[in-house]
């Protein structure tokens, strides 16, 4: 059974000699354990009370204001058409999109957590391979091969276009927002110089109806009744990796200024 660790440590260096033992994981790191794995738009709606239901019609406004006044900030922007670079280029300037960022860098994602850090800290780790099988067995109809590596994640962005302009449009084509309750992993064919940089990559729901972890859940096939499980770093090394969907490193607030001069140390800052 696919399990969700949250292991609390003593310092950061604890947490990175498990991580360097997960080879397919994702990175993200959060200034404050407390906040869960939600996309910006998902915060903006809690804030300001907005039904669920309204999220996705507020991105597309949001994208659509940002296009139209977006040749005062750059003259090498996306095509019209590709509304996945835009959304990433609109996450870059800071407005709320579904995008949630990750790296494939551990040491970034925790320059990341302990950097403001006024509390406990937590860098969140993600199984990528059940979310790229996932998605080949569920849409390799519509995507119409099987890929790896560039190829596939290229394939995904494609794919996640064609959702986007489907979802912009007004009213939205009968059955294009059936069964897209899932979270897939992709970066735009285009990056910019800062995402690659911090070696990022986007986690992107498909639906924006759910909320975002309940979604990433479902797609790492992690049972209806699975719960959160404490876990010591010790006990973590004894775990099967393929068995672990997400872990959640907790990392104290008085640690951080020792894990941040190792990291400067190593050039991450």
């Amino acid at each position: 059974m696919r399990r969700l660790l949250r292991v609390p440590v003593d310092s950061w260096v604890d947490a990175r000699n498990v991580a360097e033992h997960l080879e397919r994981f994702l990175w993200r790191g959060q200034c404050n354990e407390q906040w869960p794995l939600e996309t910006s738009i998902e915060r903006a709606a809690t804030r300001f009370g907005m039904d669920r239901e309204l999220i996705a019609s507020q991105e597309k406004f949001i994208l659509k204001r940002f296009i139209r006044r977006a040749c005062y900030i750059s003259e090498a922007n996306p095509h019209d058409s590709d509304l996945f670079e835009w959304l990433a280029l609109l996450q870059h300037h800071g407005g709320s999109t579904r995008l949630l960022d990750f790296t494939l860098s551990f040491p970034v994602a925790s320059f990341f957590a302990m950097e403001t850090a006024d509390s406990a800290c937590a860098v969140w780790g993600v199984d990528v391979a059940p979310l790229h099988s996932a998605f080949m067995e569920k849409y390799e109809k519509e995507i119409g091969s099987v890929f790896a590596g560039h190829e596939l994640n290229d394939a995904i962005a494609a794919f996640v276009g064609s959702i986007l302009q489907s979802q912009s449009e007004y009213p939205m084509p009968p059955g294009m927002d059936e069964d897209l309750d899932s979270v897939v992993v992709a970066t735009p064919i285009r990056i910019s110089e800062r995402l690659a940089a911090q070696h990022g990559i986007f986690l992107v729901p498909l639906k924006l109806g759910r909320p975002f972890e309940a979604s990433l859940k479902s797609s790492l096939r992690c049972p209806a009744e699975a719960r959160w499980e404490d876990c010591t770093a010790a006990d973590v090394r004894g775990v099967d990796p393929h068995d672990i969907a997400i872990i959640k490193f907790v990392i104290p607030r008085e640690s951080c200024s020792a894990g941040l001069a190792l990291l400067a140390e190593a050039n991450v800052s």
